[in-house]
């Protein structure tokens, strides 16, 4: 009996032995969030901090390892382990996320892409457990490096840096007055050239480049496409010059001296043309036909085309010769014909019936040093205008008219008329 109650003390001994080698450990890791306050949302490039206190407990500490695991929007969302915890210490598991350069699966390489907007989740895992969410809508950087070069007479160039946001939708391009140049251009696209209006182009052009990404690239529902737009960028400027338009071409009508018309003949010719403006100087009047040189002579300007006096016709002939006809008035020989001899023009020779071209004749002149003769272009239908010779053409005319209305009073009154 005593053997049995022996035997029994070391069973229980064993007994409690195995209990308290098989009894599970009680303490565990506490963790404690810091930051971020859950479900907080993010509109600028502020470094976004993750960070969660550990308690291990003092009894027993826990030495199970706790991670820091981090899941991001885009193509590869991750999971990311950016932190962990071992040991019996209380080492807090912390990450700094910084939007304007993603680094959370590398440090962060100069100039390196920037973050997708979108939900980030922070996850605890290992000895502890816990969950932040944080999401980011923060507009792209306003586009930098911007130029503006003129290709053409009136053609420009605006080109820009690629931003560096993995979301990046497109760009504008405006007039740095805002209005609209280009719209939704595709984000590897990086110039845009177009033509100004012409005329009216000259002067200084500014221009100004805007970007646009998503707000949330892994969200879902009716917001899932909405964009966000980034600031203007630097004005850029180019100059152009417009041509001056060229001035109507003008003729020179050209200057110069009439000329002097006839010598010293018998009669004395008179000094003819004064100072000419491209026509042609009045020669002087033959003080007889028998010494006298030709007056008149043509000036440095533009000479008259040979014929245009001749063939020229006036109002007065031609009215007075489409009414002859209906007034019955005859019509009179033709003028005499002149040869090279010292007669004189003969007086009243002019005809109303004639064309314009009708009343200048060739009359023959003898040169002064007894040389021969030459011709000289009269002009009767100006001289008939002239004094005694307008008179005598107009009372003819009325003459003329007198009998045709006494000729007509005539042959109504005869019998049978």
């Amino acid at each position: 009996m005593r053997n049995a109650r022996r035997a029994a003390v070391p069973l229980a001994v064993a007994i409690g032995g195995v209990l308290l080698a098989a009894a599970p450990a009680q303490a565990a890791v506490k963790a404690t969030w810091n930051t971020p306050t859950n479900n907080s949302t993010y509109t600028t490039n502020a470094p976004i901090d993750f960070s969660a206190t550990l308690d291990r407990g003092s009894v027993l500490p826990d030495t199970a390892a706790v991670k820091l695991n981090l899941t991001v929007p885009g193509p590869q969302p991750g999971p990311y382990t950016v932190d962990t915890s071992t040991g019996s210490s209380d080492k807090d598991v912390k990450f700094t996320l910084t939007p304007d350069c993603a680094n959370y699966a590398a440090s962060c390489a100069a100039n390196g892409p920037s973050t997708y907007n979108g939900t980030y989740t922070a996850t605890l895992s290992g000895g502890a457990t816990g969950t932040r969410t944080v999401t980011l809508q923060i507009p792209p950087a306003a586009p930098t490096g911007v130029a503006a070069t003129a290709t053409g007479q009136h053609r420009v160039q605006v080109s820009w840096s690629a931003n560096r946001e993995p979301d990046l939708t497109g760009y504008d391009v405006f007039t740095a007055d805002g209005s609209i140049v280009a719209a939704n251009l595709p984000a590897d696209r990086l110039s845009y050239e177009f033509d100004l209006a012409s005329p009216g182009y000259g002067g200084e052009h500014s221009y100004v480049v805007r970007a646009h990404r998503l707000a949330c690239a892994n969200c879902t529902g009716p917001d899932s496409g909405a964009q966000l737009d980034s600031p203007m960028s630097a004005p850029a400027g180019v100059t152009l010059t417009e041509p001056t338009p060229s001035p109507d071409p003008t003729t020179d009508p050209g200057t110069g001296d009439g000329g002097y018309g006839g010598g010293g003949g018998s009669g004395g010719g008179g000094t003819g043309g004064g100072t000419g403006s491209g026509g042609t100087g009045t020669g002087g009047t033959d003080g007889g036909y028998a010494s006298g040189n030709d007056g008149g002579a043509f000036s440095s300007g533009t000479k008259p085309v040979p014929g245009t006096l001749a063939n020229g016709a006036t109002a007065f002939g031609l009215t007075f010769k489409s009414f002859s006809p209906k007034l019955g008035a005859p019509k009179l020989p033709p003028l005499p014909k002149f040869s090279f001899s010292e007669a004189p023009i003969p007086e009243g020779t002019y005809d109303p019936m004639l064309e314009y071209g009708d009343q200048t004749v060739q009359v023959p002149t003898r040169v002064a040093d007894g040389g021969g003769f030459t011709s000289t272009l009269v002009d009767t239908f100006g001289s008939a205008f002239q004094g005694r010779k307008l008179f005598r053409s107009i009372a003819i005319a009325l003459l003329l008219l007198l009998a045709a209305a006494h000729l007509r009073v005539f042959l109504r009154s005869e019998p049978g008329a």
